[in-house]
């Protein structure tokens, strides 16, 4: 509900989410869950487009931290299977470089979507999940391929 008169301020204490704007009455302002701070309605579509923008960074945040997890577990049963001792403190490392890149999510650019969005869990938990697997099979490969071969003793002295 938005309003900015004194006969608005029931509706708005009622309703689900309350907006005036900066010229309402003292009373509805404090009535209302959201106060706009330029006169008229004009900010509201930019609060909108503010809000699903937001919402868009939550669900590619909430898939790639349920990737990440998934990555880091499934390397985890993969060494223990082959009784490769993994040290809490490389498990530290990995996670802080996988949480470093998360950084980059806050800087990027999303489309607005033309209408409201909504969680779909089960298609975050799977994406997230899908993209986890990917990681552990490709770190599974490169680990095989590095135990295998001699490039990386040669090269940088591991293993």
């Amino acid at each position: 509900m938005v309003g900015y008169g004194f006969l608005d301020h029931d509706a708005i204490g009622e309703s689900h989410i309350g907006i005036s704007v900066a010229d309402a009455t003292d009373y509805t302002k404090c009535e209302s869950d959201l106060v706009l701070t330029q006169p008229a309605l004009a900010p509201i579509s930019s609060a909108v487009q503010i809000s699903r923008e937001i919402c868009q960074i939550m669900k590619v945040y909430t898939i790639y931290t349920v990737s990440s997890t998934a990555h880091l577990f499934g390397v985890r049963v993969i060494l223990l299977l082959w009784n490769f001792d993994m040290p809490s403190f490389l498990a530290l490392v990995v996670a802080a470089f996988n949480y470093c890149t998360s950084f980059a999510i806050l800087f990027e650019r999303m489309k607005l979507s033309k209408s409201p969005d909504r969680w779909r869990v089960k298609k975050i938990i799977a994406s997230g999940l899908a993209f986890g697997s990917y990681n552990v099979l490709s770190t599974f490969i490169f680990f095989r391929a590095a135990t295998l071969t001699n490039l990386l003793s040669v090269t940088f002295f591991f293993f």
